[in-house]
């Protein structure tokens, strides 16, 4: 029965990309992703963000200089700000102090900076690596994808756009990427839902087409061509989550992609 599921979403796919599928109106017609207007930088090292705006609140975390954070709200002498992932990891927001952080304005994304693999290593047991990738599909749409050791789940796919210099992704799912890249089917594209621990997942089947090989740190690998995305695809993977929804949040600015932030250190 799984077997027979998996052939008619697979079928259904292909015909997506194709085109063979007409819909009147698409869900992704009236997608909006409001962007932050205004941004701060850390200024010098181990700068705290804390739960609430006093100094000797509960210390949520130690951000990063390298990177600009989100500006939600102030009081007194605090942002209320947020950072969807400090180095891999998922925290709430927090309170920053004004006297180490300054305003900031998000510098330009290039194009270099996309379609490409960011990441950082510890160890082997401790790593992350980030791809985004430039607009897709008729809307414009952005997708990033994010794996790592340290998430709270390995593999995301997010879809968002591209709002002046910063990416606003909006929408996650749970993606575990099966590549094919040397069986028969280059065309091969199937799509299955799953759930695991009572949350919704996703498993891509691909084949050689929609695979292409890129850099990981120190080595080349077949990896998931994020530009072969169309709208029916972003669809069929998203639908889920854009009609119920349910939504995350991610904002990523020039400083996520220049490498700044970014280092391997194993091979």
């Amino acid at each position: 029965m799984k077997e027979i599921r998996l052939r008619l979403m697979a079928i259904a796919l292909m015909a997506m990309c194709q085109g063979g599928m007409v819909m009147a109106q698409s869900i992704l017609d009236n997608l909006t992703f409001p962007a932050p207007s205004q941004w701060i930088r850390p200024v010098g090292t181990n700068v705290n963000m804390r739960k609430s705006p006093a100094a000797k609140a509960e210390k949520l975390c130690t951000i990063d200089k390298s990177c600009l954070y989100p500006v939600m709200g102030e009081q007194g002498q605090w942002y209320k700000t947020r950072d969807s992932w400090e180095q891999g990891l998922w925290i709430p927001q927090g309170w920053v102090s004004k006297q180490v952080a300054a305003e900031a304005t998000p510098e330009p994304i290039k194009p270099e900076m996309l379609d490409r693999y960011f990441g950082w290593c510890k160890t082997y047991e401790d790593w992350s690596e980030w791809i985004v990738s430039p607009p897709v599909g008729k809307h414009g749409l952005t997708l990033m994808y994010i794996t790592g050791s340290n998430a709270p789940h390995y593999d995301e796919l997010w879809l968002g756009k591209q709002v002046g210099n910063v990416f606003v992704f909006k929408y996650m799912v749970h993606l575990t990427i099966y590549p094919d890249a040397d069986g028969p089917e280059k065309n091969k594209l199937s799509l299955e839902k799953e759930t695991v621990d009572g949350e919704l997942r996703y498993n891509l089947y691909v084949g050689a087409n929609y695979l292409k090989e890129q850099m990981h740190g120190t080595f080349t690998e077949m990896s998931l061509d994020l530009t072969k995305f169309n709208d029916k695809m972003i669809e069929a993977i998203f639908g889920d989550e854009i009609r119920a929804g349910r939504t995350n949040w991610i904002a990523v600015t020039a400083d996520r992609l220049s490498g700044r932030f970014t280092k391997y250190e194993l091979g």
